[in-house]
């Protein structure tokens, strides 16, 4: 049998050399890393909407059970409904100090639109960091560019002898 020879000369003793992986790109992994978090959470939100919601959930019920009975026994259902949602309002306060405002409505229907925007307002600030990492590289990255094109100007200056031209800044009025 007759074997082929080696397309890669290797040396004795060593061996073949690996492609070395590519750099991954800190603001590329940000944006990847808030793009998955942020489609996970579509379909199961953090511990913290979660337990934001579950405490929103304990006084929408008692306000929704004020709605459906009768006459006689609403109006008592309506003051425990209230307490409960002061009482709920206290331990979201603890739970949730992220939240502008922990006071949960008595009725149903205002309960219901509570939660919702408590619920985005809990995913913005958990959210918050990440977006705050890929604003902060985006930064870095422009300002790397524009320090690059600065250097290059300045060696174009040197070699054709032309003014160096001059970053243009905004002016606010």
């Amino acid at each position: 049998m007759e074997s082929k020879p080696d397309p890669v000369p290797r040396e004795i003793g060593r061996e073949p050399r690996r492609p070395e992986p590519e750099p991954v790109d800190e603001l590329d992994e940000a944006k990847r890393e808030l793009a998955d978090l942020t489609e996970r959470w579509k379909t199961e939100p953090p511990r913290e909407v979660r337990d934001v919601q579950r405490i929103i959930d304990v006084a929408r019920e008692a306000s929704e059970k004020t709605e459906h009975a009768n006459p006689f026994t609403r109006g008592w259902l309506r003051h425990a409904a209230e307490r409960t949602a002061a009482e709920q309002s206290q331990l979201l306060k603890q739970t949730a100090p992220w939240l502008e405002n922990t006071t949960i409505p008595a009725t149903y229907a205002e309960a219901n639109a509570f939660r919702t925007n408590a619920s985005k307002a809990t995913l913005d600030h958990m959210r918050k960091p990440y977006e705050d990492r890929v604003r902060r590289l985006n930064r870095s990255r422009f300002n790397e560019r524009i320090k690059q094109r600065q250097a290059e100007n300045i060696e174009k200056a040197k070699t054709t002898h032309e003014p160096i031209p001059q970053p243009h800044h905004r002016h606010s009025r």
